[in-house]
């Protein structure tokens, strides 16, 4: 028998002009046993959508559940319906709190940021996540979402994820740029998961580029012209073949033969049946290159476990490791009478011959020399995959193009360039008062897909989030350290928000459309600029209108055009 008490206090704060009722329920639950199937990520997925959880404070996803234990948190997700899972900290510098538990759900890891300071857990249910595949080829696993990747040398068929119900292998294999270093050549699924059918995709020459790619649904041949889509008679298989947006599809896409920018040939094969339980969800992006391609899987952690190159997609980035995967026999080549591909065809006899594979040690020293200049300061495992690319290519410009792409990628994505901890299991964490430091407000967060200061933040959110309110810089302040615990040194005055917006009573919502073009809105005092500048004094002087043009900048009336503001989200909402 389970027993769940929660204790409710209600407190009312009366503000001008409007009257805001603030509740804060604590959550508290009797000893009870855990939740099963805890799966513990060390990432932070606060981006994941937003389910509230009994007693919490604040609103979207900067609802939080204070002051509570890990195993409190983990069953007020439990009692909740829709919740999946949580994300907690009890590093909450610059809060009033000693820890902060957010519940949510359709947890995708892929667009988790490193966990740093938060950790999230799926409970009784899988997540979704991408497993990619650059360059000679350089495998991020499910697990591994910022690095580093695993890479393969020798030429050969190999299991990216092998389970029961699903059965999605590459084929490695050499190419001109990459003579003595297997790149991926050939995707190939199927299983159960999929109906019994196969998709198989293979580089098959003589030509070069698109040309030479082929793709095989049920060894029939699909997609043979550019542009075209495909429907398989059933509807489980969804595929186009056209021009397309690497970076859509992995911040990493464009590796090695995808540039800087520019829309370029893609396959993409959409897997949907609503029958399967859970809901098939599996997608297959592939880049074209020139006698190689870059792919992306997408697709839940499978029912029952799996492994192989794309890892075991247990939020465990540790056990993804080549020496582990041999371990397990994960690494092995694919015996003959199990290889998909037979259901396409075959690869050039060149690309599958032997060769030995190369070695960094062996690498031509100015080549590896250049390339240690060029690769420098690549994160999550980047300058090692940069600078054996150059050795495997046998020139120093292959580590300058990798070097410009992987730096272009970051900045497009704007990735946070941290290495994501190795900690697998949390550990209680003293608090400690912030420590302001003279920029701190300066510090960019990345939150939503946008970076932004935490000056900026806390001003948008006090416009936009709380209008009207006396003390709007103050929760805006509390939200964005909610969403953005790097700005636990940038207190609320060294932001400047109530010094921008006058006093938080003058604070405004800033209205992003009217009819005429311009509106002027205001706070609950009609002052004579405000006068002058809607026309009522007509006669007014340039001295005036400075005065008015004055205040304007200063927040005591807001100016709106027809160009909107960029959206700066404190909070995104769902």
């Amino acid at each position: 028998t389970t027993t769940t008490t929660t204790t409710t206090t209600t407190t009312t704060t009366t503000t001008t002009p409007t009257t805001t009722m603030i509740t804060t329920t604590t959550y508290r639950s009797l000893p009870r046993s855990p939740p099963r199937d805890i799966m513990h990520c060390q990432l932070s997925c606060l981006g994941a959508p937003a389910v509230s959880l009994p007693g919490s404070t604040g609103f979207g996803k900067g609802a939080s559940l204070n002051d509570v234990s890990v195993e409190d948190c983990r069953n007020a997700c439990t009692d909740t319906e829709g919740c999946e899972g949580i994300v907690y900290t009890n590093a909450t510098h610059g809060t009033p709190f000693s820890s902060m538990c957010f519940g949510r759900r359709d947890i995708h890891t892929s667009m988790c940021q490193p966990g740093g300071r938060h950790f999230t857990e799926l409970i009784g249910t899988y997540p979704r996540g991408k497993c990619a595949l650059f360059g000679d080829p350089h495998i991020i696993s499910f697990d591994r979402v910022y690095g580093p990747p695993v890479t393969v040398l020798k030429a050969g068929e190999y299991h990216l994820v092998k389970s029961g119900p699903l059965s999605i292998q590459g084929r490695f294999g050499y190419t001109k740029r990459f003579p003595t270093a297997a790149s991926t050549v050939g995707i190939a699924i199927g299983g159960s998961m999929v109906k019994g059918h196969t998709l198989v995709v293979v580089f098959t020459g003589p030509v070069s580029g698109a040309e030479g790619f082929k793709v095989f649904w049920d060894e029939k041949r699909i997609l043979a012209d550019y542009p075209s889509n495909f429907v398989s008679a059933d509807g489980l298989l969804a595929a186009k073949y056209q021009a397309m947006d690497p970076q859509k599809y992995h911040r990493e896409g464009r590796h090695t033969i995808g540039g800087e920018k520019g829309l370029l040939p893609s396959y993409l094969f959409e897997f949907t049946d609503s029958s399967h339980n859970p809901p098939l969800f599996l997608t297959l992006y592939v880049l074209l290159g020139p006698d190689n391609v870059n792919a992306v899987i997408t697709t839940w952690k499978v029912v029952g476990g799996q492994d192989g190159f794309c890892g075991n997609f247990n939020c465990n980035q540790a056990d993804d490791g080549l020496e582990a995967l041999t371990a397990r026999g994960a690494s092995l080549p694919i015996p003959p009478g199990e290889s998909l591909f037979t259901h396409g065809a075959d690869a050039p006899a060149w690309v599958m011959r032997e060769v030995v594979p190369p070695s960094i040690d062996d690498c031509d020293p100015a080549v590896k020399a250049r390339a240690e200049r060029e690769c420098r300061g690549l994160p999550h495992g980047g300058a090692n995959a940069c600078i054996f690319d150059a050795c495997a290519a046998h020139t120093a410009e292959a580590a300058q193009i990798d070097a410009q792409e992987d730096v272009a990628t970051l900045a497009f994505a704007q990735q946070p360039v941290v290495e994501q901890v190795k900690q697998t299991n949390f550990q209680q964490v003293e608090r400690q008062p912030p420590q302001p430091r003279a920029n701190a407000c300066d510090t960019p967060c990345t939150y939503a897909g946008l970076t932004k200061d935490c000056r900026s933040r806390t001003y948008w959110g006090a416009i936009h989030h709380f209008p009207g309110h006396m003390d709007a810089c103050k929760k805006s302040h509390i939200e964005v350290l909610k969403t953005c615990p790097v700005c636990g040194g940038c207190s609320l005055a060294a932001s400047g928000c109530e010094e921008r917006g006058r006093g938080p009573h003058v604070l405004v919502k800033y209205q992003k459309e009217h009819p005429d073009g311009v509106m002027i809105s205001h706070g609950s005092r009609l002052t004579s600029a405000v006068c002058i500048a809607m026309g009522v004094c007509l006669t007014a002087v340039v001295g005036v209108l400075l005065v008015v043009h004055r205040r304007l900048h200063f927040g005591n009336v807001a100016m709106t055009q027809e160009n909107k503001a960029e959206e700066m989200p404190l909070v995104q909402e769902i």
